[in-house]
């Protein structure tokens, strides 16, 4: 005969599991957003000129800068073809999916970002990609050589130059719909996220003048 229990006085060990399941990842999800500020490191303006200024290889260099200007995913860089890419005179804009999400995604590229934006070939294949990149893994040992080269110590990874976007259109008081839209986020949350980072970093700013 099975063993009954009674739902009101004890629990089955399904619903235990269930329980112990359920609250270990509560406990993990609040770890992870209270470490959120840590896990989004991004560059300043002075840094990313500093990048800018430097000599490395031209495809990492290139690369990291156009997502710094943009904001992609590598993801989506890796995806990117030459028919996502329209040109209208000296205007180009980007039209994808993003793969994370599968939204349908339209950024607008500044002129930095198209000064790293690789040749446009004289006759286009819409089916080509535009960046041709190695392994993800080899692309962040690159950036660390990089980052170490000229001198810059955070824990730089190819999604910093994702943050570097979000966090340099903050810092020219872009209202922050207009940042969640070019990164195609669907939450408005994730974006205020980067928000709270500038807000730390101004605070940090102001109280140093406690030291004069």
């Amino acid at each position: 005969m099975k063993k009954k229990y009674n739902s009101e006085t004890k629990e089955t060990p399904k619903q235990k599991f269930l329980q112990e399941f359920t609250d270990a990842l509560i406990q993990r999800m609040e770890e992870i957003k209270a470490s959120g500020d840590k896990c989004r490191a991004f560059l300043t303006r002075e840094e990313v000129k500093k990048l800018e200024d430097s000599d490395y290889y031209a495809h990492i260099k290139n690369l990291f800068l156009f997502s710094c200007y943009c904001g992609l995913r590598i993801s989506d860089i890796s995806n990117l073809t030459w028919g996502n890419v329209i040109y209208d005179g000296d205007d180009v804009t980007l039209n994808i999916i993003v793969q994370k999400t599968h939204n349908f995604l339209v950024v607008p590229l500044c002129k930095k970002a198209i000064q790293y934006l690789p040749q446009k070939p004289e006759k286009i294949n819409p089916n080509e990609k535009v960046f041709t990149l190695t392994t993800r893994e080899n692309i962040n040992i690159h950036i660390k050589k990089w980052m170490k080269k000229v001198g810059i110590t955070k824990n730089v990874s190819m999604h910093t130059a994702r943050h570097t976007f979000a966090t340099l259109l903050l810092t020219q008081d872009v209202p922050i719909k207009v940042i969640q839209e070019l990164l195609g986020h669907s939450e408005i949350e994730t974006t205020l996220i980067y928000a709270k980072l500038v807000d730390k970093k101004k605070n940090e700013a102001v109280n140093r003048l406690d030291i004069i």
